[in-house]
Formats: C-alpha cells, structure tokens, sequence
C-alpha cells in the first residue's frame, strides 16, 4: 500500500539565478541611498514641508496595509477556496506594517513642527490644559507605538 516517495531534482533551468539580479540589486540601494540623502536635504532645509510630506506619505502607506490586513482577515474568516492567490497576494502587502515601523522614527523626531499643542507650555491655554492628560508626550507614545 504505502509507496516510498522519492525526490527528484529539478531540471537545470529550473533553479533561481541571483546572478542575473545582482546589477538590479545595487541601483536599486543606489536609488535608496539617492532618496534618504534627498530626504534629509528637505528636513533641513524645510522642516515643516518635509514633516507633514512624510507624515502624509507614512500614512498612505498605513492605511494601504491596513486594508490588506483587514481584507486578509476578511478571506481567512470566509474561508473561500478562490481566494487563496488574492489572499496572498494581500498576506505579503499587510506584512509591511513591521517595516513601517521604522518610518515612524522621523514623526517622531520632527514632532513639534506637525503637532502645536506640543509647543504650547502648560497653563498658557485652557482648553489645552483641560485635555492635558491625553495631549502629552508619553501618551502619544504609546499610542504610536500601539
């Protein structure tokens, strides 16, 4: 009954070449290391254009995972047997958010150029006062990072 299962190997041509991309490689960390100088030339120059760019940018590429993490969830609660390729597909791009993590680091340095109620001293304002338990740097923390 039981058949003892052999592996065969795959045919020449079959395998994956990371010769043939290894040009591709350097001019793509050529076009990063191009974008990051670019990028700290605009945060030097104009902070508070640079801030809310990024910050709008950040938060395109947020919100994108996040659909594809909530249409991910969607797939899996349904259950569907054609939608394994889509499934994937949205798998990898929800897979990102760990990445964004790191592109959260400039929001957070540049802080007080996109957020006024961190410029504004306790006692100067009211109504900011009054919200002073929500509006405060470790709060805010810990709600990006969560």
């Amino acid at each position: 009954m039981s058949e003892r299962s052999q592996i065969v190997p795959a045919p020449e041509g079959e395998y994956f070449e990371t010769s043939r991309f290894s040009g591709l490689s350097l001019l793509l960390a050529g076009g990063a290391v191009v974008g990051l100088l670019l990028c700290l030339i605009g945060a030097v120059t104009s902070p508070v254009q640079f801030s809310f760019s990024w910050l709008f940018g950040f938060f395109y590429f947020f919100t994108l995972c996040c659909g594809c993490l909530f249409w991910t969830i969607v797939h899996h609660a349904t259950d569907a047997e054609w939608s394994v390729v889509v499934r994937r597909q949205l798998e990898n791009i929800a897979l990102l958010l760990c990445a964004l993590f790191i592109f959260v680091i400039p929001i957070l340095v540049l802080r007080h150029h996109l957020f006024e109620w961190m410029n504004i001293a306790p006692g100067q304002n009211a109504t900011l006062d009054s919200k002073r338990q929500y509006l405060n740097w470790p709060f805010f923390l810990f709600r990006a990072f969560l």
